[in-house]
């Protein structure tokens, strides 16, 4: 396959694999979906400009994919640790640039790190931990995490904050919170005034630790 500056091969096309696949399309990346499921295929050949139907377990049917062209191969394929291991064992036989691998638990993290597989992937326990994080506080608008321990989020002003100055919301005076851009709700910069009265639907650009960020956005 010719070398593209921007490129992905996507092994398995379930749920997980065929999103990033198609979402990397729309950003403009050359994507090729790899499936052995011919119904798969199928219906992937709709969506995507290039699918192959093979078993990537089979190395020299893998082989057939081209994988040294690709600036990034994902293994989408978590559901099995051993046939994560032989997928990523294959591609690097086959001298994959790099590889992102679906992991489903830790030990299987650590398994890949072993491997050397730099980036290891969460799907189904990231999703569960975001949900909880959006449960816990609903004016959060955006978060992710800077580490283990601190978030940076988007805190929209509830309508039961208008009108209350930052100093007077408890929350927002925990000491690991910091306060780095205030926008008014439609993305226009305002200046920071911790004494200065709220108005609903402000946005507080804000970064602290997890459990002070997410009381912030209770």
């Amino acid at each position: 396959m010719k070398k593209f500056t921007r490129s992905a091969l996507i092994v398995g096309l379930g749920r997980f694999g065929s999103a990033s696949a198609e979402r990397l399309t729309e950003l403009g990346w050359d994507v090729v979906g790899v499936d052995k499921n011919p119904l798969v295929v199928q219906d992937m050949s709709d969506r995507l400009t290039h699918v192959l139907e093979l078993d990537a377990a089979d190395e020299e049917a893998l082989a057939t994919a081209g994988v040294a062209d690709y600036s990034v191969c994902v293994v989408s394929r978590g559901e099995s640790v051993e046939s994560s291991i032989l997928l990523v064992l294959n591609l690097q036989n086959l001298g994959a640039r790099r590889i992102v691998a679906k992991a489903t638990s830790q030990y299987h993290a650590k398994i890949l790190r072993r491997l050397g597989v730099e980036d290891i992937i969460f799907p189904e326990i990231d999703a569960g931990t975001r949900l909880a994080e959006m449960l816990q506080a609903p004016h959060l608008t955006w978060w992710t995490h800077l580490d283990s321990e601190r978030l940076i989020g988007l805190i929209k002003v509830p309508k039961s904050r208008a009108g209350c100055p930052l100093d007077l919301w408890e929350a927002s005076r925990r000491p690991s919170l910091e306060i780095l851009a205030h926008l008014d709700s439609r993305g226009k910069t305002l200046v920071i005034d911790r004494h200065a009265p709220l108005k609903e639907g402000e946005i507080l650009l804000v970064s602290g630790l997890s459990n002070d960020l997410l009381a912030f956005g209770q």
